[in-house]
């Protein structure tokens, strides 16, 4: 699976939804990114709106090695397009997730405060679903502003994300 403008599979990371509980830690990303350059040889693309731009810089000044295509503020149709040219998409429960998954692009899906059976007919071989199932989850949106340690993402680890990389991949190429 490779993306034909550069001849290497493509990911396209959401990092993070309009409000600010639905993320990992920008090192954690970043370390996550490199692995998936390092091992598999993607082409980084990271989508984000303009009030995540001082995150996305985090992270793109925290890897080592080959710069990130970063996007930001896309009309509908163009976000489906970069979408739709990727090899595998990863980001939180939130709209531009749901759009790749309806898109039929492999998707790993990071739920946080939010549970996952929202996500009826989605999940699945070609998708998968990240989330702890934490006592306090899922959280009200009152709790989710002020919870400082954010630990249904944070608990999520990147030995679990490649594994899930894993899993998917190894299912497209059994088909």
């Amino acid at each position: 699976m490779e993306n034909h403008s550069t001849g290497k599979p493509k990911l396209v990371l959401n990092p993070r939804i309009g409000y600010g509980e639905k993320f990992w830690p920008a090192s954690r990303t970043a370390d996550l990114l490199c692995k998936c350059q390092q091992d598999y040889g993607f082409e980084i693309w990271i989508i984000a709106g303009l009030t995540d731009q001082d995150y996305v810089k985090e992270i793109t000044d925290r890897m080592k090695g080959e710069r990130p295509n970063t996007i930001s503020l896309l009309e509908l149709d163009k976000l489906g397009e970069i979408i739709s040219s990727c090899n595998l998409f990863i980001g939180p429960d939130g709209g531009t997730s749901r759009l790749a998954a309806s898109l039929g692009v492999p998707c790993i899906i990071l739920f946080g405060p939010t549970k996952p059976f929202a996500w009826p007919g989605r999940a699945g071989a070609r998708n998968e679903i990240i989330w702890k199932g934490l006592p306090c989850s899922p959280c009200s949106p009152e709790y989710r502003r002020s919870c400082r340690s954010r630990e249904c993402f944070t608990a999520i680890s990147i030995d679990e994300v490649i594994s899930r990389i894993e899993k998917i991949f190894a299912y497209i190429a059994e088909q």
